[in-house]
């Protein structure tokens, strides 16, 4: 009996193992979102600070899709909710990608002190 025990928990670990490299390469997809929403154009005491709010704004948004998410999906009878909010999620993602266009900063290439100066560098 504890032979079979102690090889469960070996299978059980071989495959935590295996799984381990999936959750670590694709993440919380809110993470992804929140570090790529804190660019490294602004000086490093503000991207802390907003990465604080990202992150707070994150949790709430996690908290409330699986409800979201359930709403949309309904009793499974029909696809329309679903197919409306994968619609609307990708036009917010649209929107977002002509938002970069027009107002983002061209920082390939340069080094971070050309882009953006930190705040405590003295003018004089």
């Amino acid at each position: 009996m504890a032979q079979e025990q102690a090889q469960d928990e070996t299978e059980r670990q071989a495959a935590e193992h295996r799984a381990e490299p999936l959750q670590h390469r694709h993440g919380d997809g809110a993470d992804q979102v929140q570090r790529l929403t804190v660019s490294e154009i602004f000086p490093i005491e503000i991207r802390a600070e907003a990465l604080a709010v990202f992150f707070a704004i994150a949790q709430v948004v996690g908290a409330v899709g699986p409800a979201f998410y359930g709403v949309l999906i309904g009793n499974g009878a029909s696809r329309t909710g679903l197919a409306i909010g994968y619609v609307v999620g990708g036009g917010i993602m649209i929107i977002g990608g002509l938002v970069e266009i027009v107002f983002g900063i061209d920082a390939e290439g340069k080094p971070l002190e050309q882009i953006a100066a930190p705040l405590t560098v003295i003018d004089g």
